[in-house]
């Protein structure tokens, strides 16, 4: 029982680190709009393009994962899902490296 303990707690803590460290994406690009207006030369609007975009990516996801979840076992869906994170943030952070 410890054990069983112990790994869900580890599991709970994995979890938690990878929407810790996406959230902090997302609020990184809020408070840094100013600098990315005068860096690129691009509007005011066409900078808030991306939290928008973050906006309706976290809601598609919701209903998804919903109903992923529904269907599969909830284990396999959030397993599956943070490799496919993962893999999302490297290949953001490739992308920006060759800007």
């Amino acid at each position: 029982m410890q054990i069983f303990r112990r790994k869900s707690s580890y599991l709970i803590f994995l979890v938690w680190l990878v929407y810790a460290t996406s959230y902090l994406g997302k609020v990184n690009y809020s408070a840094n709009i100013t600098q990315i207006v005068d860096f690129y030369k691009v509007s005011k609007a066409d900078a808030g393009l991306a939290p928008t975009l973050f906006f309706f990516a976290y809601g598609i996801g919701q209903v998804v994962n919903g109903l992923f979840c529904k269907r599969y076992n909830i284990r396999l869906v959030v397993f599956g899902s943070l490799p496919q994170h993962c893999s999302t943030e490297l290949l953001q952070s490739a992308l920006i490296l060759e800007l």
